[in-house]
């Protein structure tokens, strides 16, 4: 059973009915009871897609069901997690010099001080089982902000794939609060590429740390990059 903090559309739900019976939700509900058609194999994996009914962002929410033998969840409540402040409001960019983009807002903005911007690239890694590759990537940090960018080459699979969600857990097991930015808006053929943007929410204290990144798309697939380096910002005094 979902419970949800607002009500969703039942017309929205995409789910594998072959797979998943749909027990319950009304047209308007805040409520979703699905089940099993039969018990899932060993690392089966099926999406639920539903919308909500204000239109408001995030517009839908998107789960991968599994049921390992060890836990399984029957009642989750479902948090909506509200977007993000925008980088610059109006108010903010009306002080600038009223060029809509351009370096100099780095600087007027307070991104970028006389530490500048620090930088780690990262390794190319490939996982032709998954069936993806990071191409490349860099992890950027200033002054309060930090984020990872990577190119990902969809190599091979089922059907396109679209990036939807990203993790980024540090080596002592910390979830780091990101967003997911991308230069495409759908799905990415086998052989095609995505620029992938994690952005840090709240960038970790001055010490640098490594991290594993892992991208997801809206069918659960996704890769695994091990060793992700967010830099230290530089000393302040040196240069």
């Amino acid at each position: 059973m979902f419970l949800f903090g607002t009500e969703i559309r039942k017309a929205s739900l995409r789910v594998d009915t072959k797979r998943i019976h749909v027990v319950d939700a009304g047209e308007l509900s805040r409520s979703l009871i699905v089940q099993a058609a039969s018990p899932f194999g060993e690392g089966e994996r099926h999406t639920l897609e539903v919308e909500f009914t204000d239109g408001k962002a995030p517009a839908r929410a998107a789960f991968v069901l599994v049921a390992p033998v060890s836990a399984v969840d029957t009642l989750i409540n479902v948090a909506r997690q509200q977007p993000p402040a925008p980088a610059c409001d109006a108010e903010v960019r009306a002080r600038c010099s009223g060029a809509t983009q351009g370096p100099e807002d780095f600087v007027l903005l307070g991104y970028v001080d006389t530490e500048g911007v620090r930088t780690a690239i990262l390794k190319r890694h490939r996982d032709d089982t998954r069936g993806f590759m990071a191409d490349w990537g860099v992890s950027y940090r200033a002054k309060g902000w930090a984020l990872v960018e990577v190119m990902v080459t969809h190599l091979h699979g089922p059907q396109p794939w679209t990036p939807s969600e990203v993790t980024l857990t540090s080596t002592a097991g910390e979830r780091l609060r990101v967003r997911l930015v991308t230069d495409s808006s759908g799905a990415i053929a086998p052989g095609e590429s995505v620029r992938v943007l994690v952005v840090l929410e709240d960038p970790p204290p001055d010490a640098g740390l490594v991290a594993t990144l892992e991208v997801r798309g809206t069918d659960g697939r996704g890769m695994v990059i091990p060793k992700v380096e967010i830099p230290a910002r530089a000393m302040e005094g040196k240069r």
